[in-house]
């Protein structure tokens, strides 16, 4: 500490700097790791396909990095959110998906045969991923499918 008072120049200076600083501050996001990204789609699981009476089969479940979610299939849409402990499960589940680098499927998507094919989508360091069961091998143990298993919203919301 100097022994010589600031001037009122420098501590004008010192308080915009302080404001500007404080201000560049406010605007960024903070997470911790694991936790990425702190807003913004954090998970979603698309299925599409099958033998339905009514039309097109189709369902969507989007969880946000917040813990808000959207469900919607062919009847309407329901929105909800997560309790904390369900949004570290799907957080959990997003850092550690393999689903990235699942072996490439072979031959026709379950979709065009009848049957109900899934695609998968998570915020990953490097951007926005997806996986879909007509491009590679998706693992029903894969910590993403258990998170979010196709065709229920049940499951994401049981504890």
């Amino acid at each position: 500490m100097s022994p010589w008072p600031a001037s009122a120049t420098t501590r004008a200076l010192r308080a915009a700097t302080t404001a500007v600083v404080a201000m560049s501050l406010s605007s960024c996001t903070f997470s911790s790791p694991g936790r990425e990204p702190a807003e913004g789609p954090l998970a979603e699981r698309h299925t599409w396909g099958g033998l339905c009476a009514e039309g097109a089969c189709f369902s969507t479940l989007l969880v946000e990095a917040d813990g808000t979610w959207t469900y919607e299939d062919e009847r309407g849409s329901t929105r909800g959110e997560l309790r904390p402990r369900q949004l570290d499960r799907v957080h959990a589940a997003v850092g550690a998906t393999d689903l990235g680098s699942a072996p490439r499927h072979e031959g026709l998507c379950e979709a065009d045969r009848d049957g109900t094919s899934v695609r998968y989508g998570w915020a990953a360091p490097d951007g926005w991923r997806t996986a879909s069961s007509c491009e590679v091998q998706v693992d029903p143990r894969d910590p993403l499918v258990r998170a979010l298993p196709p065709h229920t919203l049940r499951s994401i919301l049981d504890p």
